[in-house]
């Protein structure tokens, strides 16, 4: 399987901080590395248990620092449009 991505756009969310690792390549543009990237920031999300539902109480409801430091990269998914 690999995804053609070179006409990919796309606008990607969570509600919830997530840290994913796409790896390492010497270049970033490469079909094989950019397939490879996106099946572990897929793996990645889907070790978010329940879907990061807990965050948000977790976050708001405790009074808690968690003492997160602030993110290199924003990803802001809005979902699938239907053309």
């Amino acid at each position: 399987f690999e995804p053609e991505l070179s006409r990919t756009v796309g606008w990607f969310t969570t509600l919830f901080p997530v840290c994913v690792d796409p790896g390492t390549a010497s270049d970033f543009t490469g079909s094989a590395y950019l397939a490879a990237a996106l099946k572990r920031v897929k793996e990645d999300l889907a070790r978010v248990p329940d879907n990061g539902v807990s965050y948000g109480a977790l976050r708001y409801l405790t009074g808690v620092d968690f003492g997160a430091s602030a993110p290199q990269v924003l990803f802001n998914y809005l979902g699938r449009f239907d053309a």
